[in-house]
This record gives structure tokens, sequence and C-alpha cells, in this order.
């Protein structure tokens, strides 16, 4: 499944085209949000990709920003120079920002090593953008299977401090106290 959010495309329509193929009429027109059609970005059989991953193009550069037109090489270089551009564009025009959350909730009722669990979970999520697999969280609490980490995070769970999506993966979220 890929990620939907509707904010992130209002945000593409008001930015400037970020594609820049040279295509006659370059600019003229409000951009649209650019979807990228490779498997790595999500695309699928009858769905998009991610809209994370959608960059800004006017209507003049998005007809002719396929493969067709400009190769596979062509096409991924394009899609990930245009990417980099928006990023920076995001960063600089302050339309997307950094928030800073509390690493560990506060809870009376939790082990020495629930809390090193959860202490984990919070600093790989400000660290790495995503959340953390039971691999990591094994890895990374020095567990030599990922089964104690997973018996940690269903404690966790139960007792209210994070929430999980079953059967996915890097689905954990804190839970704010």
């Amino acid at each position: 499944m890929t990620h939907r959010d509707r904010k992130l495309l209002d945000v593409a329509h008001d930015a400037p085209c970020f594609l820049l193929l040279g295509a006659p009429g370059c600019g003229n027109h409000l951009s649209v949000p650019c979807h990228s059609d490779a498997l790595e970005h999500g695309r699928g059989a009858g769905h998009k990709s991610h809209d994370c991953l959608a960059v800004p193009g006017c209507p003049a550069c998005h007809s002719i920003f396929d493969r067709a037109h400009l190769g596979r090489e062509g096409y991924l270089h394009a899609h990930a120079q245009a990417l980099a551009r928006y990023t920076v564009w995001l960063w600089e025009t302050g339309r997307l920002k950094l928030i800073r959350r509390p690493v560990t909730p506060v809870m009376i009722d939790l082990s020495t090593s629930q809390r090193a669990c959860l202490d984990f979970i919070g600093k790989f999520i400000d660290k790495e953008g995503i959340s953390p697999t039971g691999r990591e969280i094994a890895d990374g609490l020095k567990f030599r299977s990922p089964n104690a980490a997973y018996e940690l995070l269903a404690a966790l769970e139960s007792k209210g401090a994070i929430t999980m999506k079953a059967g996915r993966s890097r689905s954990i979220r804190l839970v704010e106290a």
C-alpha cells in the first residue's frame, strides 16, 4: 500500500516546476504532483507511487516525464534531481519542519528493559525518521534473537506506550504522554 497525503499534494500544487525538462511552456502554469513510476518508489499495478515521492512539475514537463521520452536512466535521473531540488525548496521555504517529540513517555509501570526498548525506539525515530524493525531493536539492544524484541514490543503495546499495525514492518508509533 502506498502513502497518500492530501497536504503533500497541496504543497506540490503551490510549488514551482522542479522537473525542469526544457519542455516548451515550462513554468507557464501551476504545478501538478508528478508521481514516479518506479517500483522502488511504491509503484505497482493499478496504483501510483507514494505521495511523499511525488515532485512538482508544470503540465508541459509532466507530459514528457516518462520513459518513452527520457529513457529508463534519464527518467530515474530526472526524478532524482527534481526530488533533490524539491526537498531543498521545502526546507528553505519552511514548508518542511522537524518536530521533536519526547523520547520516552512518562510511564510508572515500565520495566528497565521496556524503558530501554522505548528509549531505543525514540532515538531511532529521531535519527532515521522511521521506526525500527524488530531485528534492528534486537541488534541495538544486543539481543541474540528478534523474539526478545517482539516480546518487549507486545508488552509496550499492551501498556499503551506504543502502537503497531499487525504484520507491518516499521509501524511502531510512540504514544504521546
